[in-house]
């Protein structure tokens, strides 16, 4: 059934709720010998293995070094998804962040400096290190959320684009429906672009599912659902707003109670996980 929202009671009920010792003996010695060589040969094997994935990402952009100079944004995001864990493994402090070839060549260089110069235990450390939950915890899904819970929290108006609307918006359009229901497709579109950041979370998640253990898996897991559930609710509180709508019986306010339920249980999963990752 069709109908016309009223906007007072959700103002009102939005301002209440706002207000994741060595000898010369021959046998020791060719023991220590033998231990040395497997140990070197291991060294070897680890320290090829990062410079294969270094000389992979080097013919990648150099295939695109001067024309366009460039990546495609999805072409970029899976390059820095795969040279940022290296370099979390390399502990090099700085990540890839900038699409652009010279940059990225800048960055390359280093890490095959890094790469070249490590010694021995060195480089199974670093070997051991990338293929570790915590690197691509680090590297590929930290940021994301972060990102997630400052705009997805409907208690900030300064960050969340419903509170805004809420506090702001709403308010001063409360007598022209048209004018709101433009505004409120125009935070809907920006909410449901928020979405991306947790996909993204979701894809490493099962991307490298393996390196994850099974508390791990669900916290992560925990963390997307409540977060997307959050999103949605948000964008349900949202199409109320409009001049026409959908009645499902649900008010704008119950939406609302359960999008900031729902980032609240996101942000139990977030901290326990951050917990976990934190050394």
């Amino acid at each position: 059934m069709k109908k016309m929202i009223g906007l007072t009671s959700v103002v009102v009920s939005f301002s209440l709720l706002t207000g994741c010792g060595q000898t010369n003996n021959s046998a020791p010695t060719n023991v220590e010998s033998t231990t040395t060589s497997k140990m070197t040969k291991e060294a070897e094997t680890a320290k090829s293995e990062l410079t294969s994935k270094i000389m992979k990402l080097r013919k990648t952009n150099t295939a695109i070094e001067k024309d366009p100079g460039y990546f495609e944004p999805n072409d970029f995001r899976a390059f820095k998804n795969e040279l940022n864990p290296i370099m979390y493994a390399l502990k090099l402090k700085s990540k890839l962040d900038v699409n652009d070839s010279e940059e990225i060549n800048s960055v390359l260089t280093k890490v095959e400096k890094k790469v070249n110069d490590l010694t021995g235990d060195e480089a199974l450390n670093a070997q051991k290190r990338l293929h570790t939950g915590k690197a691509i915890y680090k590297t590929l899904m930290q940021e994301s959320l972060d990102r997630s819970f400052k705009v997805l929290n409907v208690t900030n108006s300064i960050d969340n684009e419903l509170a805004f609307f809420i506090d702001h918006t709403a308010k001063e359009n409360a007598n022209n429906l048209a004018k709101l229901g433009e505004e409120a497709d125009s935070v809907i579109n920006d909410l449901n672009s928020e979405k991306t950041y947790i996909d993204e979370v979701r894809k490493a998640t099962k991307d490298n599912v393996s390196l994850f253990s099974d508390k791990e898996l669900k916290l992560l897991n925990s963390t997307c659902d409540n977060l997307t559930s959050s999103v949605n609710n948000q964008i349900k509180v949202l199409e109320q707003f409009k001049p026409v709508y959908v009645d499902n019986g649900i008010s704008p306010n119950e939406y609302l109670v359960n999008a900031t339920t729902d980032y609240d249980n996101a942000k139990k999963s977030f901290l326990k996980i951050e917990g976990i990752f934190a050394f």
